[in-house]
């Protein structure tokens, strides 16, 4: 019996082709997330997002050593690194080519965390207001193409909220895979400056449920330090689904 549902691994190259991003487009994408990362780990910017975790042996007792940046980052990456590397799945290499391990997220762990609370609570508690919510969707498209919601959901925000991708000083689409942003900026045509500025998924990795908490803490941070006004997040959700959200940095 045949599988029912396409990989995502078929499914971004479907979207990558109907888009038409090449492999080179995905594989030049993902060096300049790992580019990205890495500067952004150097320069110490990473670091105010960042939470040290003091590192145990299998016995619970502290080694001294403290885990501080992403293990998943690989600045030597280079086009011709990504060039040698195959289709991601074994069971995949016709019905997905240009889908590697280099051009994908990482399976990794993860945690985030951020406090939401309306003004009076935070005011009345004494909490920093540093960002409010403005704008939020939900869109759901193709279950089959299970990662080609992004871009109806950012359609239905701007047409809701009345903005424009020119508005948003900062964005970030999740990089499950490099097709599904490369598909996203295909439509909306960002300043790629400002999309995904400090590196993303294929870098960072993907940790499955902490991965919208975490970009939404790059986002932020990003906004502050570059003094924007406004950001923009998008990002896939199960069953062929995807989010979209506007923040007004505040602090």
């Amino acid at each position: 019996g045949g599988r029912f549902h396409p990989t995502q691994f078929e499914v971004s190259q479907i979207l990558a082709e109907k888009f038409g991003v090449t492999r080179e487009d995905m594989d030049a994408f993902s060096v300049e997330s790992h580019r990205r990362a890495w500067e952004n780990t150097e320069n110490g910017w990473f670091a105010q997002e960042c939470v040290p975790v003091p590192l145990k042996d299998e016995d619970g007792n502290l080694t001294g050593d403290v885990l501080d940046r992403d293990q998943g980052i690989r600045p030597e990456s280079t086009m011709e690194t990504l060039a040698t590397l195959p289709s991601a799945m074994s069971w995949d290499p016709e019905t997905a080519p240009d889908i590697t391990a280099g051009n994908a997220s990482q399976m990794s762990d993860g945690a985030a965390a951020m406090l939401i609370a309306s003004r009076e609570y935070a005011e009345a508690n004494g909490l920093p207001v540093r960002a409010a919510f403005r704008h939020l969707v939900v869109a759901a498209e193709d279950p089959y193409l299970v990662l080609s919601a992004p871009n109806p959901a950012t359609r239905k925000l701007l047409a809701r909220s009345g903005m424009s991708i020119a508005d948003f000083d900062t964005m970030e689409c999740n990089e499950a895979f490099a097709a599904i942003a490369l598909m996203w900026a295909r439509e909306f045509e960002p300043d790629m400056a400002r999309l995904n500025p400090r590196g993303g998924a294929i870098a960072i990795g993907h940790p499955l449920g902490a991965s919208g908490v975490r970009i939404m803490t790059t986002l932020l941070h990003d906004l502050e330090s570059t003094g924007g006004r406004y950001g923009f997040q998008t990002m896939c959700e199960g069953g062929g689904q995807a989010n979209a959200t506007v923040i007004e940095r505040l602090g």
